[in-house]
């Protein structure tokens, strides 16, 4: 219905408006009004004026307006697009500035990788990834969020708690067991073999022969 509305107009504007009538960029959804080189969307486009912009109409022959923009270029835009009136323009609010800090912190995320993101939520995209042990600069804080300079790359925002006052520990190395050396293993199956039917005192000496600690028994 709006459509419709905004077409009646434009037949209006085309069939009553004056010479040198101005005129207002009414496209709030895409942002701008194609301004183009013929009178319909098979000509190429001359430029794209901006939501609001103020345009001159220099003829009015149909639904098609030939026009003058902001910027002085005289192309054809669409009549449902203009309106006689000054259009609200949606201002959008920018990223609040951080309360200024000046620390450096260091990443302990418990995944070993922070996102770095575009805003101080989640909704912003994800810009780059820190690892555990990063070194950063917080420039700022809102609420659970800091502002931070990485030693490399862009700033960005991060989650505040996952930013810690000295480096973490590493995750200590574990080395791994030390192999028994192969000729150890059957060594102990020739003991075993021939000194288990030896008594107590005579198995301390029967294992001591097979070592070669007891060469003169």
């Amino acid at each position: 219905m709006l459509r419709l509305l905004a077409l009646l107009a434009a037949l209006v504007i085309a069939t009553s408006a004056p010479a040198a009538t101005h005129l207002f960029v009414d496209a709030p959804r895409d942002g701008a009004l194609n301004l183009r080189a013929g009178p319909s969307t098979g000509y190429s486009v001359l430029e794209a004026m901006p939501h609001g912009s103020r345009v001159r109409v220099l003829s009015a022959p149909g639904t098609w307006l030939k026009v003058e923009s902001a910027s002085g270029r005289v192309g054809w835009a669409h009549g449902g697009y203009l309106s006689a009136q000054p259009v609200l323009i949606e201002v959008r609010d920018p990223v609040p500035a951080p309360d200024p800090v000046q620390e450096r912190r260091w990443v302990d995320a418990p995944d070993g990788a922070l996102n770095l993101r575009g805003g101080p939520d989640t909704q912003y995209a994800v810009q780059s990834i820190l690892r555990n042990g990063d070194a950063v600069t917080v420039l700022g804080d809102i609420g659970s969020w800091s502002l931070v300079q990485p030693e490399t790359g862009p700033l960005g925002w991060s989650a505040t708690r996952y930013l810690v006052d000295r480096a973490p520990r590493p995750d200590p190395v574990i080395a791994p067991p030390t192999a028994v050396p192969g000729p150890v293993v059957p060594m102990i199956a020739r003991i075993v073999n021939r000194c288990r039917d030896a008594y107590e005192r005579d198995l301390r000496r029967c294992i001591r022969r097979e070592l070669g600690m007891d060469a003169g028994s």
